[in-house]
């Protein structure tokens, strides 16, 4: 049972990656540096032996000849564009408490609109795999960059709340969630149209409890914090 709903965690973070990849708008443009140091940026919609004819972005058309032209090159647009985002990462949680403990994994999806150029609201969806504990976040987050270049700082904040529904409960024990918080900084690398690979440091507080029965009449109450480094590696659209 415990592998099946590991499945189908999985079957569902992957498939809103999928999706997002549909919904994301093209975000390059075409850019002719003339020689005499001027610089175009539009679609080339004619490029022959003899001109090069530039259509820029109020739809008026540009003609010059192929020996006023150094070169034409793609790059990604430099103007804020809002909308929708998706940010997948894939976890390394190392104990920042006791480093000869059993280090942890985890993967997570961000679902998000960024509002602004340096912030962008949504909600983040996961697996941790703690020692003992498979953990569910759900949390809401914030994403934002720093600057926007071809590599940039970011950062990252998630809070919210693990749920225990992995973890099969005994008759006699029962596993509870408890809040989860995880600021990052880290470096992201923008590649063709809006795609970015990612790499970042964090700090991950996760709470949770257990509780035994013994009998009628005793309850043993076990409150565990895990604390981890978290490394992370992700990509996004």
């Amino acid at each position: 049972m415990k592998l099946l709903k590991i499945g189908l965690v999985f079957i569902f973070l992957m498939s809103l990656g999928l999706v997002s990849v549909q919904a994301q708008s093209k975000n390059k443009e075409q850019v002719v540096y003339l020689l005499n140091g001027s610089i175009i940026r539009g679609k080339v919609i004619d490029d022959n032996e003899d001109i090069i004819r530039v259509q820029t972005s109020d739809k008026s058309e540009l003609v010059y000849s192929k020996q006023e032209v150094e070169k034409i090159e793609d790059e990604i647009k430099k103007e804020f564009q809002s909308g929708y985002i998706n940010h997948q990462e894939i976890s390394f949680l190392g104990s920042a408490t006791q480093p000869d403990e059993t280090p942890s994994f985890g993967f997570q999806t961000f679902q998000g609109y960024q509002v602004h150029p340096f912030l962008s609201l949504g909600v983040m969806f996961g697996i941790d795999f703690f020692p003992n504990n498979s953990l569910l976040p759900l949390a809401f987050g914030l994403r934002g960059d720093l600057s926007y270049r071809q590599v940039s700082p970011f950062y990252s904040l998630d809070i919210g709340y693990g749920f225990p529904w992995l973890i099969d409960n005994e008759s006699n024990e029962e596993y509870e969630g408890g809040m989860m918080f995880n600021p990052a900084i880290g470096i992201k690398i923008r590649l063709q149209e809006k795609s970015v690979i990612t790499f970042s440091i964090g700090y991950k507080v996760q709470d949770t409890k257990n509780s035994i029965r013994f009998g009628n009449d005793f309850i043993e109450e076990n409150k565990i914090t895990f604390r981890r480094l978290s490394i992370k590696m992700g990509f996004g659209f």
